[in-house]
């Protein structure tokens, strides 16, 4: 036992400039990313989400010392008196380096925590920070450690430096980013796939942390080459005399990482982030020229039922009641990411259809024209970037056509050489019961609960929202917002009550009677193709989704400058089903936005950011209209502003025409006057 405590603190002592300056460089180093994200900027997502660097270096630093630790350099003569005790010692040895380990990622964890609990002592993202630090920090530490020790057992030649930092670079984050868009660049992107799988640190380093899909983990796949490393250095230590065996253990390591890198992350975004499918996607609807006839969309939905099961895939079922049928033969739209399983009578008899792109025809041979006919519809999906639905994160607004809808125009159009998703607003109401099957998550929606797992309402769609959501209560109304957005919600307060007051203004200017509805849903901006300070915000009666960016870090403008260019679209429901329809509203939005926000130097700079984003897009006749009208913005009376809104909602194309005509009769008046 003596020569044991003789044998571990002689070991340590000769490492402990390794283990000082090590230790201390990365609590330094973890300790300025903190001061600036997460303490300065407020950004506890952002916070985790870059510290891929520090990752890196932790994981260098433990391939190291693990290396070191399981060297045979002490003297030959004292491992000879100690033979006996050297299996003890690589036990001590590897028990060391998890407790060293894990007490690095404890010291973060708890002062982070600690910092939570002090803006807020109810957050709940305490829990997803410290899975973050315990499978992003501690798992790639350890894991790292461990491959060293074994590289350790096996060889003391300098060679093993060159072996060991291989592994590193194909390991850690960073260093596999620019692998990654290396060979990207020279089109083997097979090859990085394979980087990618081998990857333990943080996803995509380059890419800032989404809020509503918050961290994912796949603790199985980690878990596995965790206790395989395990397994081989129980083994080593087992065999520790048969030096063949120690060489083949360095193979073992080699075919593990190799099996590693041929299993997928099972992460959410990666299926929603998959190239081949955002590449088809935007194929489809480039060379989408025409949608299918009236006559096929020529019926009535009075109602639909809904039954949702969201546990390993989003599935619905959907039972609508049609009438008015006119032809046997109709079609329906249903986003293309979901698939249709089966289509039945009310009396389960199927029925013939096809589901081509964003559009299903259905062949009705048994179809009574005077009376309602029940369809039932099995199908499901992941949906998209933009409204995804799988696993913990649903983002499913009313106005996307996620159910069977008898409005003929596609789901998206281009916009912005990107794929936007459409606005389609269901005329008339129509009653719709929903059932969620899922007791693990809380969910958002427009219609109201009826009791166990039941909702109903009349509306002109179904709103269905969750993820890594909080709420707040704030007077008669209660804020939703990410678990990780729990620094601002003093922010959002303010916020609020500015929305107020701009909606006041709103209000006047175009003589109508918006109230906010009781519940406000403040969410991230989930279109790649839109920034941060997108203008298009969603109301359905019951809620008012809003996106917006409130972290200091990242944002272009502080949240409540952005008020005035998104209330139009939360109160309107406009169908922006193609390019030029968006156009003519963004134009439309920006001068209301710029009327109702006091002209301050922010609103003058969004005013001039969206109508520079579409410029490109207008006629030459257009161009001069639009500068006409920035002309004589100032001099633009309320009653214009309700006569140009009334020409955005008419669905017309001779918007531009007619606006030059409202600019002459404008100006008419003011002479007159």
């Amino acid at each position: 036992m003596k020569v044991l405590k003789v044998l571990t603190a002689s070991n340590l002592k000769m490492h402990k400039y390794l283990l000082l300056i090590g230790l201390v460089s990365l609590l330094l180093y973890g300790g300025l990313i903190e001061y600036t994200l997460l303490y300065k900027a407020k950004d506890p997502g952002n916070a985790l989400q870059f510290s891929s660097f520090l990752i890196q270096s932790g994981m260098l630093f433990f391939l190291l010392i693990g290396y070191q630790l399981a060297t045979k350099n002490l003297t030959s003569s004292l491992y000879q008196v100690a033979n006996k005790e050297m299996r003890k010692l690589h036990c001590i040895n590897i028990s060391f380096l998890f407790i060293l380990s894990l007490l690095f990622v404890l010291t973060f964890i708890i002062s982070t925590n600690i910092y939570y609990h002090c803006i807020d002592p109810t957050n709940s993202f305490v829990k997803e920070s410290s899975l973050f630090f315990l499978y992003y920090w501690w798992l790639p530490f350890i894991i790292s450690a461990l491959i060293g020790y074994i590289f350790g057992l096996s060889f003391s030649s300098k060679i093993v430096y060159v072996c060991i930092f291989i592994i590193w670079a194909l390991l850690s984050p960073t260093n596999l980013n620019f692998l990654n868009n290396l060979l990207v660049n020279s089109q083997l992107i097979e090859v990085a796939n394979w980087l990618q799988n081998i990857n333990l640190g943080v996803p995509k380093v380059d890419e800032l942390y989404n809020s509503l899909f918050s961290f994912e983990f796949d603790w199985y796949k980690k878990g596995m080459l965790l206790l395989t490393l395990i397994l081989i250095v129980i083994l080593q230590i087992i065999f520790l005399k048969k030096w063949r065996f120690q060489q083949f253990s360095i193979i073992l390591v080699f075919v593990l990482l190799l099996c590693y890198s041929s299993i997928p992350y099972h992460y959410s975004k990666n299926q929603l982030q998959d190239i081949p499918t955002l590449a088809k996607e935007y194929e489809y609807y480039r060379n989408l020229e025409s949608t299918p006839k009236q006559k096929y969309f020529d019926y009535r939905i009075d109602k639909v039922n809904l039954s949702i099961q969201n546990t390993n895939l989003f599935s619905v079922t959907a039972t609508l009641q049609i009438s008015n049928v006119k032809d046997p033969n109709i079609a329906f739209t249903l986003y293309k990411g979901f698939k249709i399983k089966n289509i039945s009578l009310d009396n389960g008899k199927p029925v013939k259809y096809y589901q081509t792109g964003d559009y299903i025809y259905v062949n009705l041979s048994e179809i009574n024209k005077k009376k309602i006919n029940t369809l039932k519809f099995t199908y499901s999906g992941n949906g998209s970037l933009r409204n995804p639905s799988i696993g913990d994160v649903v983002y499913l607004p009313h106005n996307f056509t996620w159910i069977p809808s008898n409005q003929r125009m596609p789901t998206h159009y281009l916009f912005n050489q990107g794929v936007t998703a459409a606005a389609i607003n269901n005329s008339p109401n129509i009653e719709y019961s929903l059932i969620l099957r899922d007791n693990q998550r809380r969910y958002f929606t427009n219609l109201r609960y009826v009791g166990k797992g039941r909702y109903y309402g009349v509306a002109k769609g179904v709103t269905l929202i969750t993820g890594e959501l909080t709420h707040k209560h704030d007077n008669n109304m209660v804020v939703v917002y990410p678990s990780s957005w729990f620094p601002y919600k003093d922010e959002f307060k303010q916020y609020v009550t500015q929305y107020k007051e701009d909606l006041q203004r709103y209000n006047r200017l175009l003589k109508t009677k918006n109230k906010i509805p009781q519940r406000i849903i403040l969410l991230p901006t989930l279109d790649p193709f839109i920034s941060g300070i997108n203008p298009h915000s969603i109301g359905d009666g019951t809620n008012l989704i809003i996106h917006l960016d409130p972290s200091k870090f990242t944002r272009v403008i502080p949240i409540e400058q952005g008020i005035p260019f998104q209330i139009d679209s939360a109160f309107n429901e406009y169908n922006s089903l193609t390019e030029k329809q968006r156009i003519n509203w963004l134009i439309f939005n920006s001068f209301v936005g710029f009327k109702i926000s006091n002209k301050s130097h922010a609103a003058e700079s969004l005013f001039y950011f969206y109508l520079e984003s579409i410029h490109s897009a207008l006629t030459p006749n257009e161009q001069k209209i639009l500068k006409d009208l920035i002309n004589f913005r100032e001099r633009l009376s309320n009653d214009f502003f309700k006569k140009w809104k009334y020409l955005i909602c008419d669905n017309e194309e001779d918007d531009w025409k007619q606006i030059r005509s409202l600019i002459k009769e404008s100006l008419l008046k003011e002479r007159k006057s």
